[in-house]
């Protein structure tokens, strides 16, 4: 589910499409239409860069399917295959570099696919097409801050610096673990925002800085944090085993917890900033 200029889309899982609704300032949502993405089991989207004019859905059957964001009947979406469980899909537009280029983290393949975005929304492989990663990865997502660009390594729960050229091509940097010296058990590294990354399994969220030296740890042990956001300034999260939503600010290393909403096992929470892109 993503936001922009008030419209929401919706990638349906069970029906394979993508729906759009515009949002009232009531904040009541009216059905526009839907869209086929061509697959099966959409669960990712993503907005291009260049002002945002194409929608990517993420399919299960291993493809992406880039849709004009008006949803517009007379354009017909493109499907593009990819790799085997393709997941957000990020693009990056640099107007004195055209043109637009994409990259899809290729979780069962422990790969990032490399793209050059087409006129017709089309993504045509770009040389090489794939960048490797370790045996086990499992690329989740590329975060992107004012840092640079990060994979979140889901498989070894481990973040790696990625540095574009201005063909596309990425190079893989500095890794280091989102792990805590002293965890033990099982972990997934399962959201990354910027160069901040959740730990499912550990209950924490751990924010890094620049060349990914480790900043603060927020520790929510017991509560089964599943997802989070930052907004105005806050850290709102998920935390599904205490059945809350709570939101925590922090000044250097240390962190405060302010509030908290009752709510049944949340398992996402979309900060209101994001509608206003």
């Amino acid at each position: 589910m993503v936001s922009i200029d008030d419209r929401l889309f919706v990638a349906n899982a069970t029906t394979g499409m993508v729906e759009s609704y515009a949002i009232a300032p009531s904040g009541a949502l009216t059905h526009l239409g839907d869209a086929p993405t061509g697959g099966t089991g959409p669960t990712v989207l993503s907005f291009s860069t260049d002002t945002s004019q194409w929608l990517f859905a993420a399919n299960g059957g291993g493809n992406v399917t880039t849709l004009p964001r008006q949803m517009n009947p007379s354009l017909h979406p493109t499907t593009s295959p990819t790799c085997s469980s393709p997941g957000e899909v990020l693009s990056y537009y640099d107007p004195n570099h055209p043109p637009q280029f994409a990259w899809v983290p290729c979780s069962a393949d422990d790969t990032i696919a490399q793209y050059v975005l087409q006129n017709d929304g089309s993504l045509a492989p770009n040389t090489p097409a794939t960048v490797a990663l370790p045996s086990g990865a499992g690329p989740r997502q590329i975060g992107r801050s004012f840092f640079g660009l990060f994979v979140l390594e889901a498989g070894t729960s481990t973040i790696a610096a990625l540095t574009p050229d201005v063909a596309g091509h990425l190079t893989v940097g500095t890794r280091v673990s989102t792990r805590a010296t002293n965890a033990t058990g099982a972990n997934v590294a399962a959201q990354i925002d910027g160069t901040r990354v959740l730990n499912i399994g550990d209950d924490d969220i751990v924010t890094f800085g620049g060349a990914l030296k480790e900043q603060s740890r927020l520790r929510l042990a017991g509560a089964g944090p599943r997802s989070f956001a930052s907004v105005d300034g806050f850290l709102a999260v998920a935390n599904h085993d205490a059945n809350e939503v709570a939101l925590f600010s922090n000044a250097g290393a240390t962190w405060q917890r302010n509030t908290a909403a009752t709510v049944t096992a949340p398992t996402l929470v979309i900060a209101t900033s994001v509608f206003a892109q």
